[in-house]
């Protein structure tokens, strides 16, 4: 009797633990980062995967610098604070007329933000082969560029951080992924969305976590992600899902206010 009752809950568990690993966590056709993204310019590194373009290297390196001056400013303030992903859904709250950030009303799109985050580890962490077997590394592509951040490089008094996976960046790898599915629950506001969404990658260039280059390369693997994310039948669920649940929010609160949110402030996100 205790060995049937054991082996119930044993099968019990196990079909729970299934039923909540979404089969887009396992997905192996999304594009090959190593396949089509362009090799970052840098003579940072001894790295045959990084190329020699003064041109590129020269638009990253002014880019850094223009962006230092901002540190100190409330838009340095506020990249801090956008370090987090939790902040992601913020940026969208004023041009969506909702306050997605609120995880109480808005479950749904909440549950697909994390989401896109979980694939931006999942996809920039991904070694890819001709099988196409589900082979994941710690540092994946970002090990294989081993690109240095710049606090990295330039020993940054304020952010020295060792770290050499600068390139592609996960921030903008989840700004563009998440921006792509808030236009698709709302694609009125599509250009607005598109418009305001590097302003997230931004901030991680702001606090020298970024190249801009590497924000651009995490837009463009995250753009190139999506189509085959919507045929994915349980990402596709969860998508429409997450349009409904805003499509009913605003059919019962037309009227919008902008959420009170204080820079820094943390967000109940478990």
């Amino acid at each position: 009797m205790k060995k049937s009752l054991f082996f119930s809950i044993a099968l019990v568990c196990s079909t729970l633990l299934f039923a909540q690993t979404p089969s887009w966590k396992t997905l192996n056709l999304l594009p090959d980062a190593n396949g089509f993204l362009p090799r970052p310019a840098s003579t940072w590194a001894d790295n045959q995967h990084i190329v020699d373009i003064p041109a590129l290297q020269e638009y990253d390196e002014t880019i850094y610098e223009e962006t230092k001056l901002l540190r100190e400013t409330d838009r340095g303030i506020q990249a801090e604070y956008e370090e987090s992903y939790q902040a992601l859904p913020s940026r969208f709250a004023e041009v969506l007329e909702a306050d997605i950030a609120d995880a109480n009303t808005f479950s749904k799109i909440n549950a697909l933000v994390k989401a896109c985050v979980d694939l931006k580890s999942y996809h920039t962490g991904k070694t890819w082969n001709p099988n196409h077997t589900e082979e994941i590394t710690l540092r994946g592509t970002k090990g294989v560029i081993a690109r240095k951040r710049p606090r990295a490089l330039y020993s940054d008094e304020n952010y020295s951080e060792e770290d050499a996976g600068s390139y592609p960046s996960g921030h903008g790898y989840a700004e563009w992924l998440v921006a792509s599915c808030l236009a698709y629950i709302n694609p009125a506001k599509s250009t607005q969305i598109y418009k305001i969404a590097p302003e997230y990658g931004y901030s991680r260039v702001i606090i020298a976590a970024h190249w801009m280059t590497d924000i651009n390369a995490g837009e463009r693997l995250a753009a190139a992600a999506f189509p085959t994310l919507v045929s994915n039948p349980d990402f596709l669920q969860l998508l429409n899902e997450a349009r409904t649940e805003y499509q009913e929010y605003k059919n019962e609160h037309p009227a919008y206010e902008t959420p009170q949110v204080m820079i820094g402030e943390e967000f109940d996100w478990a």
